[in-house]
């Protein structure tokens, strides 16, 4: 049963991807693109707009050697590095997330544990979610990956998503039961599972998808939601129908404490974003 119950104050974070050469910073990232280059200066300007931690994705060659710098450039102005991004499409070879496959999905989890970073973000494989076959596959992919975190000492959290095979609390946790592992859990992000019915009762909505998560979240995004001509959008916090009062009152009441990255925002526009969502933190 889903009790309310209050947790310690959240921290904010923000989603953000460094990069490496002009020609790699696209227009159409719904994050900060941070330039290698610059990243003592924008990390001074996030931690000025009130973000404590980051989530980091690379477009651009990472080593351990740039692990360090990030996470050293960061740590340096007191934001916490809590999670890497490793957004792989396990039933495609295209590459068009941060890692091409599971097994560059395991070589950054085995970086992530080398460098004190306790959480690596993926999805749970593109395609047809009524596939067994699919579902197969995805899971023989996160198993691979569950193992490589149990030796690496980080966990895995598999983004909410109902087009993914593995996307939607109850599957997660699934998963995690029939692989028998407890490091597999959800990063939690409510618009990724919201149809337009689900607008009207946010409440209802919010209990029902965070009972299904049964106390797995391992991390909480911040964007917001719109249903146009039935089509589903992403635009960043108060730009949309997302009710944060019941978003955050859910996260409290399953006790996350961790911060809550803030995403789909670009640019400066991330300032505003960060104020909008801080009014619901208290």
């Amino acid at each position: 049963m889903f009790m309310m119950e209050r947790s310690k104050g959240m921290k904010i974070g923000c989603v953000v991807t460094i990069v490496e050469g002009a020609s790699e910073k696209q227009a159409g990232e719904d994050f900060p693109l941070i330039h290698i280059d610059s990243l003592a200066t924008e990390a001074e300007w996030l931690k000025g707009i009130g973000i404590e931690a980051v989530q980091v994705g690379f477009k651009c060659a990472v080593d351990e050697a740039r692990m360090k710098v990030v996470k050293e450039g960061f740590e340096s102005r007191g934001i916490a590095v809590a999670a890497l991004s490793g957004y792989a499409d396990f039933l495609s070879d295209e590459a068009r997330w941060f890692v091409k496959d599971v097994a560059e999905l395991c070589e950054l989890i085995d970086m992530a544990g080398r460098a004190d970073i306790g959480v690596v973000i993926t999805w749970g494989g593109f395609g047809d979610t009524a596939d067994a076959d699919n579902r197969r596959r995805v899971l023989s992919c996160l198993a691979d990956a569950c193992q490589a975190a149990r030796r690496a000492g980080v966990r895995v959290a598999v983004e909410l998503y109902d087009k993914c095979v593995i996307g939607t609390p109850r599957a997660i946790v699934g998963a995690a039961e029939e692989l028998e592992v407890d490091n597999l859990g959800i990063s939690m992000d409510p618009p990724n599972v919201m149809r337009a019915e689900d607008v009207a009762d946010q409440r209802a909505y919010m209990e029902r998808i965070f009972s299904e998560a049964d106390g797995k979240i391992f991390i909480a995004h911040a964007k917001d939601v719109t249903f146009e001509g039935g089509e589903r959008k992403f635009p960043g916090p108060g730009e949309g129908v997302l009710d944060y009062k019941e978003y955050v009152r859910a996260l409290r009441a399953a006790n996350y404490a961790g911060a809550l990255f803030v995403e789909h925002v670009r640019g400066r526009a991330v300032a505003d974003a960060v104020s909008y969502v801080r009014r619901f933190l208290g």
